[in-house]
Order: C-alpha cells, then sequence, then structure tokens
C-alpha cells in the first residue's frame, strides 16, 4: 500500500494508510473539524495547527464516519460534535471560533447527532 503524504507546520511526514494518518491527528492535538480543499484534506486540530493531507475528501470522509463524533455537515466539511461551540439555521461554530457552512439537507441529521452526542451518557 503506498504511503499517504501529508504536511504539518511546513514539514513533511508520511502515513502508511488514512487511519493511522487520523490517529496521527488526533494524538496530535485532537481534530476540531476537517475541510476538503483543491483535492487534498485539512484537519484543523483543535489546538490550532492544521495537518494537509494528500488524499481525496471521499477517502478521509469514510474513515471519520467511523467515529461516532463525526459528523457531515457539508459537500466539504465534517465536523467533530465534541468540539461544537453553537450552531444557528445555517451555520456550524467551533469551540475555536471557526464559522463552518450547515447545508440545509443536512440540518435534521446534525441536530439529532449533536445532541445525541452532547447528551450521551449524561455528559455535557
Amino acid at each position: 500500500m503506498a504511503a499517504i503524504g501529508y504536511m504539518i507546520l511546513q514539514k513533511d511526514f508520511a502515513a502508511e494508510n488514512v487511519d493511522s494518518l487520523i490517529e496521527f491527528a488526533k494524538a496530535n492535538g485532537g481534530i476540531e473539524y476537517a475541510e476538503a480543499r483543491n483535492k487534498h484534506v485539512v484537519f484543523h486540530l483543535r489546538d490550532g495547527r492544521d495537518i494537509e493531507a494528500l488524499e481525496p475528501f471521499r477517502n478521509i470522509e469514510d474513515q471519520l464516519a467511523k467515529n461516532a463524533s463525526f459528523f457531515k455537515c457539508h459537500r466539504s466539511y465534517q465536523v467533530n460534535l465534541r468540539n461544537i461551540d453553537h450552531f444557528d439555521r445555517t451555520d456550524i461554530v467551533m469551540r475555536s471560533g471557526a464559522c463552518i457552512p450547515l447545508s440545509r439537507s443536512c440540518k435534521q441529521g446534525f441536530q439529532d447527532a449533536y445532541f445525541a452526542a452532547r447528551f450521551e451518557g449524561g455528559r455535557h
């Protein structure tokens, strides 16, 4: 299997597969949200750093979707439900202040997933 290239803070690294890339991102600051950008994926981490993966978004989104904490709220974004500050009809505001669009077709599914994640196990 070919290694996946990605960049963090102007340095190049290589991961064996999509899973190891996601695990690296989680271990190095935690993923706040993922964004499709010019046939790459940018992982925005909670600590403010970004990791750019030279991989199509569809490959990454399938892996993130396995984790109930992530939700695809727009064709170009997948958010970590545990890092949302608030949302309204059209936007999701992350704890970092980043404003992510919420598509109309995803709104009800997003709300269901958000409240399920937020109140899972009595945690707030």
